[in-house]
């Protein structure tokens, strides 16, 4: 780059304006990796998914409100996508293996649609889509294991406890 006082007058305002723009870029980044850092600490030690997605949902929005006040928004596209990776893409597996079936099983369907936003914003559908599955296959096997012991206890019921329910078991063994 060449200094700024061999620049025509007439570009000096736009070399100003990239200078300024690349400084805060760099400046903002790494504060915003810093204190990133710092408050994922917190919510990420309790473990608790839910909380974790609202803490993130919150450091984003704080994020586009501060670009949005005090930023040029040159800036913005390059933060949201730092602070996406730091608090999302980098903990996908994470996330979803700690949270996802206890949001799934009690039924939050408000945290769930929060997951799936979030999730949206860096690629992690697919990720998703892996653990729905895996989610339907044991709850499905659960369901058809309940029913074949409860099916089996109602026999045994009609026929007696001690007898097995086929009239001719000695013969069957």
């Amino acid at each position: 780059m060449r200094p700024l006082n061999s620049t025509p007058a007439k570009d000096r305002p736009r070399l100003k304006a990239s200078l300024y723009v690349s400084i805060i870029t760099i400046t903002t980044s790494a504060a915003t990796g810093a204190l990133s850092i710092v408050r994922w600490l917190t919510p990420c030690v309790l473990e608790q998914t839910p909380l974790y997605l609202r803490h993130v949902h919150t450091r984003l929005t704080e994020e586009l409100q501060r670009v949005e006040n005090y930023l040029c928004q040159s800036t913005k596209k390059e933060l949201i996508a730092l602070v996406e990776a730091q608090l999302l893409a980098d903990h996908l597996q994470t996330i979803l293996e700690k949270g996802f079936d206890t949001i799934m099983d009690e039924n939050r369907a408000e945290d769930l649609s929060l997951m799936y936003k979030l999730l949206s914003r860096v690629n992690g559908l697919q990720l998703l889509k892996q653990f729905w599955n895996q989610y339907l296959k044991v709850r499905t096997c659960r369901i058809v294991v309940i029913v074949f012991a409860s099916l089996f206890s109602r026999s045994l019921t009609l026929h007696g406890r001690r007898r097995h329910p086929h009239p001719r078991h000695h013969l069957l063994v």
